[in-house]
């Protein structure tokens, strides 16, 4: 555990635990440690050590801290800040159940969770309810986010898809709209390369036109989300490869169309018109 600021009385956890029934208080223990970031929520302009923290507002619910730890998430894997707003408390509750963290050496974790499961279950009254490594936790932890995480990459890669071909679409039409005028540049002396070059500038002014409205409404909508519902600003990076790939997506998208219609002859593009 990194950072830890203890204040200046020299608390021993140890003997400060203490042992709740919650049967007979709602006490959940008088001292605790507490995340920097909420250190920092709770007395932004002074130290959080040896202020007296009030759960709920009742009495017999507060806790001093006693020290300040640099990391520490939340168990429930709540993201952003809300992730580091913790709290441990000394105490230590009179259940019907227990819980016990074992830490093994690399590679021996499944041989000691069968002797640590084969020891509890030889214990008279014991029974092993579940077993589970921090690995699997974990896993089963994070396994929603991850299907949300999966379920919007799919769906913004779907909204891609559509939009290169509204874009290949429109290209297109544009395209074929011009057919005569093509043909007359060509006879002209324009070479594939220079059709080729117009139609791409032309659907990158139209495509930047499109990301930069897009880049002011998704800034003023995060802006929105923040001031009303606390939400995270969006970072930077992503406005940055966002308006990278529509711009790519574009010049792609208008490629094809522009390169066939280049290579037509000039007499029958301007009979053909």
């Amino acid at each position: 555990m990194r950072g830890i600021v203890f204040n200046g009385e020299g608390a021993d956890v140890r003997n400060d635990v203490e042992v709740i029934d919650p049967d007979k208080t709602n006490s959940l223990g008088h001292i605790g440690i507490v995340s920097q970031t909420l250190a920092k929520k709770l007395f932004p302009d002074s130290s959080a050590v040896g202020k007296t923290v009030y759960i709920g507002g009742e009495p017999d619910m507060a806790f001093q801290i006693v020290g300040v730890v640099e990391k520490l998430q939340s168990p429930w894997a709540q993201s952003g800040e809300r992730g580091e707003l913790s709290t441990i408390l000394a105490n230590r509750r009179v259940d019907t159940y227990l819980q016990y963290a074992i830490r093994a050496e690399p590679g021996q974790r499944d041989r000691v969770m069968k002797d640590a499961e084969a020891a509890i279950t030889k214990i008279p009254g014991m029974m092993m309810i579940k077993a589970e490594s921090m690995e699997d936790n974990r896993f089963d932890l994070y396994r929603n986010d991850r299907a949300i995480a999966w379920m919007l990459a799919t769906v913004t890669l779907l909204l891609l898809l559509v939009t290169a071909s509204g874009i290949v679409g429109m290209a297109t039409l544009w395209v074929n709209q011009r057919r005569k005028q093509i043909g007359v540049r060509r006879a002209l002396g324009a070479r594939k390369v220079d059709i080729l070059r117009y139609f791409i500038t032309e659907n990158f002014l139209i495509t930047s036109g499109g990301v930069v409205a897009g880049l002011v409404l998704a800034v003023a909508l995060n802006q929105l989300l923040v001031s009303q519902l606390e939400l995270p600003k969006l970072p930077i990076v992503y406005l940055a490869v966002g308006s990278v790939v529509l711009w790519l997506v574009g010049i792609a998208a208008v490629y094809a169309p522009a390169w066939r219609a280049s290579s037509i002859s000039p007499a029958i593009a301007t009979r053909s018109a």
